[in-house]
């Protein structure tokens, strides 16, 4: 799987209980088999193009590679970063309900306060794309966190430069309450 891979949801209800299928030669190797169930969510790794999905109960936590959004060291959304937001602005209008709260990240490079700067114009942005797609379901709390909370080491244990880990901390979290069907 690639780091674009992330996870996405189905809601089941109690009674869903997914057939696992053995891999086999017709299988899709971006599959993972569903093992149990958790809380009447089921959940699947299927691609979702850079943003990731986490889920508990009815919360859930999208994460969005700011690599996909935004260029480096900029707060002005990419070309390609419409498509990403207008499917989530959608789910936002059909599915959430209560406050999404928006918040960016980015990594260790820079200074703490141009960083925290940095990342609070970032989900500034994408709250602004986001708030009208929503269509006036759900209200919206915009913060930034500079690099205070990294999801992945900026260095490499010997002290060098970690690209891949400063990458997975330039993202941009929404979190939300889906409403139960």
């Amino acid at each position: 799987m690639t780091s674009r891979l992330a996870a996405a949801l189905l809601v089941g209800g109690a009674a869903f209980l997914p057939t696992v299928v053995p891999p086999g030669p017709d299988t899709d190797d971006r599959t993972v088999p569903i093992e149990r169930e958790t809380r009447g969510i089921v959940r699947q790794v299927v691609p979702y193009d850079g943003r990731t999905a986490r889920t508990d109960g009815g919360r859930v936590t999208v994460v969005l590679d700011t690599d996909v959004l935004f260029e480096f060291d900029r707060a002005d959304l990419t070309p390609g970063a419409a498509a990403a937001l207008d499917t989530i602005g959608a789910d936002l209008a059909d599915r959430a309900t209560g406050e999404v709260t928006v918040v960016g990240h980015t990594d260790a490079l820079g200074a703490d306060d141009y960083n925290l700067d940095l990342s609070r114009r970032r989900a500034e942005t994408v709250r602004a794309v986001l708030e009208p797609a929503a269509e006036g379901a759900v209200t919206f709390a915009v913060s930034g966190r500079g690099e205070a909370e990294p999801v992945a080491a900026n260095a490499a244990p010997d002290g060098s430069d970690d690209p891949e880990g400063r990458r997975r901390n330039r993202r941009v979290e929404l979190e939300f309450t889906v409403v139960e069907d």
